[in-house]
C-alpha cells in the first residue's frame, strides 16, 4: 500500500487550549478512514489539518502531492446563487476554462441525479445543500475526499442517498476520510477507524475486526444489469426477494453487506434502505 499522509508528534493548540496532543498516524491511498469520538474530541480540527486548511502548532504532517476535496459540516443556507452558478464560478476560480467548468458541473449534476440546478440554493432543502456541498469538493476531481459529519441533520432517505454516493466513490478508488456519529455508516463504509478522545489518538483498528456478526437487510432498486443477481447468488449463496416489480431485498451476513452493496451500485441499482437485524 502506498502511503498518502503521515503525522509525527502532531499537536494543535487554540487560545492556549490543547485540542490535539502528540498524534502519530499513517494513512494509505485508496482506503476509507472513519474518525470517531465524542463532541469536542478534536475530530473537526484534525480534518482541517489533514485538508491543509490549518497547520499544527507543533510536530509535522507530510502529504503526497495530492488534490484534496473538503466537505465542511455546515454549508451556507442562504446563498442567492443557483446550484449551477455556484459550482460553475468555483470551477472558474479554481482555474477551469468556461467550457470545462460547464462540462464538469453538468457531469456532477448527472452523477448526483440532481435536477434543481437552476434554482437558488437558499430554497434548497438541507439534503440538497449537502449534495451541492459534496459536489463542490469533487469539482476538481480530487484523489482525497474529506467529509465532516456528512450525514448530520439529514433525514433517512437522504442519508441513504449520500451513503450510496460515497460507496460509489470508494469503489472508483477515491481515498475518503470522514467523521461520523452514525455507527452503521462507519461499519459499512470504513476500512479503518481512528478514535480520538480528549485530543489524543486512542486506537486505530480495522473496522471488520470489531464488528459483531449480525444480519443486514439491504433494499434496492432493480439493477440495470440484472445478471449481477445471479452472480451474487452464486458467490454468496443467497437469493434476493422481490418486494415490488422494480425493488428487491437481500438479507445477508454483516461481513458480506459492503461487498453486496458495492456490486449492486456498480450494476446500476440505488440503495434506499440498509439496517441491522437485532
Amino acid at each position: 500500500m502506498s502511503i498518502l499522509m503521515q503525522g509525527k508528534n502532531m499537536s494543535k493548540n487554540i487560545n492556549k487550549k490543547h485540542i490535539l496532543q502528540n498524534l502519530n498516524f499513517t494513512f494509505y491511498q485508496q482506503k476509507t478512514v472513519a474518525i470517531i469520538g465524542a463532541n469536542g474530541s478534536g475530530k473537526s480540527t484534525l480534518l482541517r489539518i489533514l485538508a491543509g486548511i490549518t497547520l499544527p502548532s507543533s510536530g509535522s504532517i507530510r502529504r503526497e502531492h495530492i488534490r484534496i476535496g473538503y466537505v465542511p459540516e455546515q454549508f451556507p443556507p442562504n446563498m442567492t446563487f443557483t446550484g449551477f452558478n455556484y459550482l460553475y464560478h468555483l470551477g472558474r476560480i479554481g482555474g477551469l476554462s468556461r467550457e470545462v467548468a460547464k462540462e464538469r458541473v453538468g457531469q456532477l449534476f448527472d452523477q448526483f441525479n440532481f435536477t434543481a440546478q437552476f434554482e437558488a440554493i437558499k430554497h434548497y432543502s438541507k439534503g440538497m445543500r449537502q449534495k451541492i456541498n459534496i459536489m463542490q469538493a469533487l469539482l476538481h476531481q480530487p484523489s482525497l475526499l474529506i467529509l465532516d459529519e456528512p450525514l448530520s441533520g439529514l433525514d433517512e432517505s437522504v442519508q441513504l442517498e449520500v451513503e450510496s454516493m460515497l460507496y460509489q466513490l470508494k469503489q472508483q478508488g477515491l481515498t475518503i476520510f470522514f467523521t461520523c456519529h452514525d455507527s452503521p455508516l462507519v461499519h459499512r463504509l470504513a476500512d479503518r477507524t481512528v478514535t480520538l478522545q480528549n485530543g489524543k489518538l486512542m486506537e486505530s483498528v480495522i473496522t471488520y475486526d470489531y464488528v459483531e456478526e449480525s444480519l443486514v437487510t439491504i433494499k434496492s432498486t432493480l439493477p440495470a444489469d440484472v445478471s449481477i443477481l445471479t452472480q451474487i447468488s452464486a458467490i454468496y449463496g443467497i437469493n434476493h426477494e422481490t418486494i415490488h416489480k422494480k425493488k428487491i431485498q437481500f438479507t445477508v451476513n454483516s461481513r458480506q453487506s459492503d461487498e453486496i452493496i458495492a456490486l449492486l451500485i456498480q450494476s446500476g441499482a440505488s440503495i434506499y434502505s440498509v439496517w441491522h437485524i437485532q
